[in-house]
Parts: C-alpha cells; sequence; structure tokens
C-alpha cells in the first residue's frame, strides 16, 4: 500500500474511465448558503434573521468506544448543512426543504418522542423541544434547510436523512440538528456553551429511542476548527484542535449506496458491552465506571473472565482508545504512514472484534488497500454498511477511482460514489 505513487488512468483501462463516477469537489464556498436563504424568502415572504450551517462529521477513530467514556478523533467534512430561520409568534415550527421544495409543520408542545415515522425532521423535532425548556417565551421558527450536495436528488421519499443518501450515512441529523439548535439559541437568546449545545443534540438523539447514543458527532460538528481533526475524552469532554498536514495526499469519502443505521444490531452491541461490563465490575474491578476503566495491560486476565464474545467487544473498546491516542500523535508529528496504518487496524478491530462488516464495505476497502500508495482506508459514518474513508496520493486520484470502481461493480453491481473532503470549522451563525 505505501509503493509508487501513480497519477492518471492506465490506457487499458480508458474505456472503464468513462463509466468512473466523478470525484465530487466540494466548493469552499457553497452555494447552498445562497439557496437556504432565497428558498427563505420564496417559501415565507419575508427575509430570514439568521442562518448558520454545520459539517457532517466523519469519525475517523473511536468508533464504540465513544459510548463507553472513551476518546476519539473525528474530523468535520466540508460538506454542509445550511440553516435559515426567522422568528414566529405562535409556538410552531415550519420546516422548508430547499432541496426538495417540501413543507412540513408541527408544534413546539412536548410530546412523547419515539422514532415511529423517521422522518428526516426528526432531528428538529427533537432538539428544538429540548431547547425550548430553557426558555420562557413560546414563539416559533420559520426554518430552511439546504444541503452542499443536493442529497434530495439521490434522497428517499423522506428527504436528506434517510438511509437512501450520504448524508444519512455520515451524520445530516447530527449536523441538522447542531445548525439548526445553534442558529435558534441565538434567535431566542439563549445563551449556551459549545459543549452544553453538543449535550443537548445528544439528549435530543437519543430522546428518538434508537439507543444511547455518544456525543462525537454533535460535539465535533459544534467545535470543530477548520484543518484539524478534534480529539475528545468523552468523559470529560476535554478537547484539542490537532493540525492534519495532508500533504501530497487527499482524504476520499467512498459511499457504497449501502443502507444506513441498523438500531437493532447496535442496540446488541452496546448490549453486549453493557454485560461485559457488569461481569468485570463483580469479578475484576467493582468501581469500573465504563469499559474505559479497563487498562491495556490487563488484557489477558481480562480474556480468561469473560465469554469469547464479549471479550472481542472490550478488546474493540480497549483498543481504539490506544489507537485514538497513537493517531493523534502521528498526526501530530506528520507521519501519515503511521496514521494510515492506524486507519487499517481500526478497520479490522471494528470488523472482527465489533463485528461491523458487511459484503459492500470490505469490498471497498480491500479494493482502496489493493491501489498503489494508499496508506490505509476504513469504514466511517453510520450503519453497518454506509461509507469508507481513504488516505490517498492526490497524484493518483484517477488511478484509485477507476481501481476502486472496477471491483465494487464487479462484486455488487452498482458503481460508489467519491467525496473529496477537507477538514472543515463546525459551527457557523450569523446574518444573512
Amino acid at each position: 500500500m505505501t509503493g509508487s505513487i501513480t497519477s492518471g488512468i492506465p490506457a487499458d483501462d480508458a474505456d472503464a474511465a468513462e463509466r468512473v463516477p466523478e470525484l465530487v469537489e466540494i466548493p469552499a464556498t457553497s452555494t447552498s448558503r445562497d439557496r437556504a436563504i432565497e428558498a427563505f424568502r420564496q417559501a415565507f415572504g419575508r427575509k430570514p434573521a439568521g442562518i448558520s450551517s454545520a459539517p457532517l462529521p466523519i469519525q475517523t477513530f473511536g468508533d464504540h468506544s465513544d459510548c463507553h467514556d472513551g476518546l476519539v478523533l473525528p474530523l468535520a467534512a466540508n460538506i454542509r448543512v445550511w440553516v435559515s430561520a426567522g422568528l414566529r409568534k405562535d409556538p410552531r415550527i415550519a420546516v422548508h426543504s430547499a432541496d426538495m421544495d417540501t413543507r412540513v409543520d408541527f408544534s413546539l408542545a412536548r410530546a412523547p418522542m419515539t422514532k415511529t415515522s423517521e422522518h428526516w425532521t426528526d432531528p428538529i423535532r427533537t432538539v428544538l423541544q429540548e431547547l425550548s425548556m430553557a426558555r420562557t417565551g413560546t414563539g416559533g421558527l420559520d426554518l430552511c434547510i439546504a444541503g452542499d450536495f443536493s442529497p434530495g436528488a439521490a434522497g428517499g421519499p423522506h428527504g436528506p436523512c434517510t438511509a437512501d443518501d450520504c448524508g444519512g450515512r455520515l451524520g445530516f441529523g447530527s449536523a441538522l440538528a447542531v445548525a439548526v439548535a445553534g442558529l435558534a439559541a441565538v434567535l431566542w437568546r439563549l445563551r449556551v456553551d459549545g459543549p452544553g449545545l453538543a449535550r443537548l443534540c445528544q439528549r435530543a438523539e437519543n430522546a428518538l429511542g434508537a439507543g444511547q447514543r455518544s456525543i462525537t458527532d454533535a460535539f465535533v460538528c459544534r467545535m470543530a476548527r477548520a484543518g484539524s481533526a478534534t480529539f475528545l475524552d468523552c468523559r470529560t469532554l476535554e478537547h484539542s484542535h490537532v493540525g492534519m498536514s495532508l500533504d501530497g495526499y487527499r482524504l476520499v469519502v467512498c459511499d457504497t449506496h449501502g443502507a444506513g443505521p441498523l438500531d437493532g444490531e447496535r442496540r446488541q452491541r452496546q448490549s453486549e458491552c453493557d454485560d461485559a461490563l457488569e461481569i468485570l465490575r463483580a469479578r475484576y474491578r467493582p468501581d469500573s465506571r465504563s469499559l474505559r476503566d479497563v487498562p491495556m495491560e490487563h488484557m489477558d486476565r481480562i480474556e480468561q473472565l469473560l465469554p469469547g464474545v464479549l471479550f472481542r467487544r472490550v478488546r474493540h473498546v480497549v483498543t481504539e482508545n490506544a489507537r485514538v491516542v497513537s493517531a493523534r500523535a502521528a498526526l501530530a508529528s506528520g507521519d501519515l504512514a503511521a496514521f494510515g496504518r492506524l486507519l487499517d487496524a481500526s478497520h479490522t478491530s471494528l470488523r472482527d472484534d465489533y463485528q461491523l462488516a458487511c459484503h459492500e464495505l470490505e469490498t471497498i476497502v480491500a479494493a482502496a488497500h489493493r491501489v498503489d500508495g494508499v496508506l490505509g482506508a476504513r469504514r466511517c459514518g453510520n450503519g453497518f454498511s454506509g461509507c469508507a474513508l481513504a488516505l490517498v496520493p492526490a497524484g493518483g486520484m484517477d488511478l484509485f477511482r477507476t481501481r476502486v470502481t472496477q471491483a465494487f461493480e464487479a462484486a455488487t453491481g452498482r458503481p460508489p460514489a467519491f467525496y473529496s473532503v477537507q477538514p472543515a470549522e463546525g459551527l457557523t451563525v450569523g446574518k444573512p
């Protein structure tokens, strides 16, 4: 994987090049901002009072250790969700999608929040209900939503955050909740600091009834800094920004168009980890607050205490925390080769120990590994399918797309999509 870097498409692949999906480059200045403002004017007949945006989150390290007070190293992609808004006098919320040209209205009155409809506006409803408990006013909001990659065109009937589009597989719901909550807090004159807003969005997501979610996605959507990954301790919320100098390389999201989150499987893994913790409290360390408290040097002893499946779940959590620390050090020293090897190790652990695997994802990661110069690749995003992240030589992007597309099409009968991403800024709020 660290062989010679090759640029371009070999001559014998010229015909295949016509079938290779284009690499989607997200522009530095998104037109989605202008669409969100103009669509608001058309939908509500007035100028919005404010506009916000939040990035889609990408987990490089920390998947499924974050739910156990672990360490994580996510980044925010330069693919953003834009929200324009204005105040209303009545206690209702009106949401217009600029991408789908549809409108949904609902009351702010607090009602049981269960995930029954799985509508793309669910994150808006729940986060505004959480936020409204902190204020004395009763007025609602008019909102208009626009996305950087026109998810309505590729999405399912419920819109951008269904399992049928890249946004849903990369945490569109978290970005949407952060963008809405950040702007609503300003318009409603509420003071909410960054970690507080992330906690609020986490509570809103958990209220949807899809199992306990970590704070990672909401935190990075709110707190990320351009050009950096975010190192976060999920127990204390202590964090720092780690520069990502990718000289000569690009971060590429490979979208399999596969299924989105599988909440039943996620809850099963969470339950297995909870069972392991209870056994360890009874037989090893009674004061353990979470799997975060299991030390790496005691893994041989832990293996004797747990059934095989539970031990593998614990081993993933413990080793992933160690990989986060190593990955932060690799970025700080500019050692991209080490960073890439850690990406590979993380994917292997997720596949073998946590058993997050599916045909599409394994196919695309294996294909990425076979391309000369690729330093590493792993799954990223929501669900057991979805997307992979690869560290690709800048001069070999065409070859990478060609080889991965050929392998993926041969295995699945459909082409993947590719997004070149850069570490971006977190939540922005301002005047239109």
